[in-house]
């Protein structure tokens, strides 16, 4: 009689690279920044930019540097919002190792 072996079935866990889940938080972070910064763009560019005022017979200057700040604004506040998403996920992070650690430890 022929016997057969059945195959064992072995399951793998890999954790996620903390590098890529960095990169995953920051990348987030940074296009909710970039949408803050759409969204409330004229409101933004009202407080950091103010158009010379005089005599100018074309607006292309003005419009130009408007534009300017726009995007330096854009980028800013993604890298800002990158930042903060990757400070706040790390301190969560923290907390709730702590609180694990401390729930798991036997009271005396």
């Amino acid at each position: 009689m022929l016997r057969r072996q059945m195959a064992e079935e072995v399951l793998v866990v890999n954790r996620p690279h903390p590098f890529k889940r960095r990169a995953v938080e920051g990348s987030i972070g940074m296009l909710l920044g970039l949408g803050f910064a759409c969204v409330n763009g004229p409101w933004l560019l009202a407080m950091l930019y103010t158009p010379p005022s005089g005599d100018a017979l074309s607006c292309g200057p003005t419009v130009s540097n408007a534009l300017g700040y726009f995007v330096k604004l854009q980028l800013t506040a993604g890298l800002i919002g990158g930042a903060l998403l990757l400070v706040g996920s790390f301190l969560l992070r923290r907390m709730w190792r702590n609180r694990s650690a401390s729930s798991a430890a036997p009271s005396a």
